[in-house]
This record gives structure tokens, C-alpha cells and sequence, in this order.
């Protein structure tokens, strides 16, 4: 298989409108494969998916022409890369890939694009035979993001290309894995449990995979237990504290968590917490779930994403973190009218704890 290491090229500028076209009914050849959607106009091909939060791509396109590389590129980051500072990509938990120079990757209006022919051998087989894809960047901030993508479903995206493109068994062919071990020192990612034989079981507290078993809100394990288990993420909090965060149901765009603080100590406890929402027509109360759940070590932060719709312009952006006494709400942002003017940066802070009155 043969990969670009030019980001973007004039001729393949088309590709960009490729999915617009076939969403509004142009002259393309569509089809959705799960969790991932591919069309091909005039000979270019291109398949992506948005992140959980709604608000980023992960594309991979392909112009005409029996020799024409693939392009791997990631459309609407949340903000600019820090100076120095690279993506790391991580398939079922595990390391993937870790780009940061400009030969590997380059931005161009603010979307990024994998340049680098070794590090795309290396990433691109896992993507195809992968569940989730974990992205990581820094900021020019300085804090930490988190991507969380569906690749369900990208295989046989990628397959239908081929078949349109008259490239059948292409996706067989891959370049020599090259060095994959570009992490850097002190990267990390969420612990995601699923490689672990025997399911969710074998990896969850015996308290814990008990009381989630018995939720009868829960249908996520039970429908996909496979998926379930791939999905779980575990996080060390502290010396006697592990994390877990468990899907328990799915919409189209909305995954609820139940999220569990297990106390090693007391081996036979295990309750849900619970969190603080609000809507302008409720106020504030409380919730089992936390939505479209993500868990940052670096700073044991757990954030929260609730979209209103799947285009992510309403809904609920929410951080926890672990302090001596427990979770502590430390930011709420919430915007309920999906009118397509505020994005979940521009989402108003309805709380934040470092701003609130004395204590």
C-alpha cells in the first residue's frame, strides 16, 4: 500500500468536497459502512468519521490513478498544535504512532495531514483492524485534548473504494511497519481494557462488572459485549483509588458512562457516582451517567461531552477532577439552543470553580 507524504496536493483539493457532495444529493457514488461514510466523485474517493465530540474528522481519501497514495488528515482540531508538540495516536489502547516534526506532519489551514510514509505503514493496518482510535495533542494553551473515533466499519469503507478506484486487494499490500515507537517520554493515554482475554470480566473488580451487570438502565453490554469491553477505560487516581469508566448505552452520537472510584481497600463496594447537570428548564440535579466520558491522566481530569445534536452546536461540556476528597466539578459549559451559532468553545461557562465565590 502506498501512502503521501505530500499533505495536500491542488489536484486532490477536490476530495475536501466529496462527502458534501454526496451528502446533498451531487453527482457521487455514497455508502455509509457503520460508523464511517465514503464517496467517490470523479474518480476521487474519501471515507471519515467525526470524533465523539462531534466537532472533528478523521479523513482518509484517495485521488484517481493506479499509483495515487493515500491521504490520512484530521479536519477541525480544537485549537493549534504548541510549538514542539506532536499527535499521538493510539489503536485499542495501544501505541500507534507519535508525529511531530514537519516531515511527518504538516498543517495546512489548520487541519493536520500524516506526512510521513513509515509512520502512516505503521498506523494504517491497525486503523483498518481496529475498534476506537484514541488521539492526544497539546495546545498553544498548553493543555491537553483528547479524540476518542469510531473504526467500525473503516475497513470495509476503505474496501468499497478500492472496488470503485479498480484497486481491488490494494488494502493487502503494506509497506514495511517502519518505526513505530515515536512515542515520546511521558505520553499516556487512557488504559482502554478491551485486549484483555475472557471480555469484561476478566479486566473489571468482580463488585464492579457485578453491579454494572444488574444495571437494568445498562443495554450497552449486553447488546455489544465485544465492544463493551473494548470500550472500557481504567485510570490510576491514587495509591488506594482505580477509575473506571463503563459504557452503559448509545445513540447515534451520544454514549452515556456509568463512572466507578474503586477503592482497593474495600474490595466489595461498588456504586456509581453520581454528577451534577443542568438545563435552563430543570436547573441543576443529578445524574448516573457522564456522556461521551473521556479520562486525562496527566491532569486526572474526566471530561464530558453531551451533544444536543451530531453537528455538536448545543449541549453540555463538563471537567472533573480527582482531589483528595473525591470528584470535584471544576467547569460547566452549557448552550441548549442548536441554532448553529455557538460550537462547544463558544459553549457560555455556566460554572467554574476557580472563579467561584471564597471559600
Amino acid at each position: 500500500m502506498r501512502f503521501a507524504r505530500a499533505p495536500w496536493t491542488p489536484g486532490a483539493a477536490g476530495l475536501a468536497a466529496v462527502l458534501l457532495l454526496a451528502s446533498a444529493g451531487g453527482a457521487a457514488a455514497a455508502r455509509v459502512f457503520d460508523d464511517w461514510r465514503a464517496a467517490c466523485v470523479e474518480g476521487a474517493c474519501a471515507a471519515e468519521t467525526r470524533s465523539r465530540s462531534g466537532r472533528t474528522l478523521l479523513r482518509i481519501s484517495r485521488r484517481a490513478g493506479s499509483k495515487v497514495a493515500w491521504h490520512v488528515s484530521l479536519l477541525g482540531l480544537d485549537g493549534r498544535l504548541a510549538k514542539n508538540a506532536g499527535i499521538a495516536f493510539w489503536v485499542n489502547g495501544s501505541p500507534a504512532a507519535r508525529l511531530s516534526s514537519p516531515a511527518e506532519l504538516r498543517m495546512l489551514e489548520g487541519n493536520y495531514f500524516v506526512a510521513d510514509d513509515d509512520a502512516l505503514a505503521a498506523l494504517f493496518p491497525g486503523l483498518r483492524a481496529g475498534r476506537r482510535l484514541a488521539v492526544s495533542y497539546v495546545r498553544e494553551q498548553g493543555s491537553r485534548r483528547s479524540l476518542a473515533f469510531s473504526l467500525t466499519g473503516l475497513d470495509a469503507a476503505l474496501a468499497w473504494i478500492d472496488l470503485r478506484q479498480g484497486r481491488k486487494g490494494s488494502q493487502q499490500t503494506v509497506s514495511s511497519p517502519g518505526a513505530s515507537g515515536r512515542r515520546l517520554a511521558g505520553d499516556r493515554a487512557p488504559q482502554r481494557l478491551g485486549n484483555a482475554e475472557g471480555g469484561a470480566a476478566s479486566v473489571l473488580p468482580g463488585a464492579i462488572a457485578k453491579a454494572h451487570a444488574a444495571d437494568t438502565e445498562c443495554d450497552f453490554p449486553k447488546r455489544q459485549p465485544q465492544l463493551f469491553a473494548e470500550s472500557i477505560v481504567r485510570g490510576r487516581l491514587d495509591a488506594t483509588h482505580v477509575l473506571f469508566l463503563l459504557p452503559c448505552f448509545a445513540g447515534p452520537y451520544n454514549t452515556g458512562y456509568r463512572v466507578y472510584v474503586h477503592d482497593e481497600r474495600y474490595p466489595d463496594d461498588a456504586r456509581p457516582e453520581f454528577f451534577a447537570t443542568y438545563s435552563d428548564a430543570r436547573g441543576w440535579f443529578g445524574k448516573a451517567d457522564l456522556i461521551n466520558a473521556d479520562w486525562e491522566p496527566a491532569t486526572k481530569i474526566i471530561t464530558a461531552r453531551e451533544l444536543g445534536r451530531g453537528i455538536g452546536d448545543c449541549g453540555s461540556l463538563i471537567r472533573y477532577r480527582w482531589t483528595a476528597d473525591g470528584l470535584r466539578l471544576v467547569r460547566y459549559q452549557y448552550w441548549e439552543k442548536c441554532d448553529g451559532t455557538h460550537l462547544a468553545d463558544d459553549w457560555p461557562v455556566i460554572y467554574d470553580y476557580d472563579k467561584a465565590a471564597p471559600r
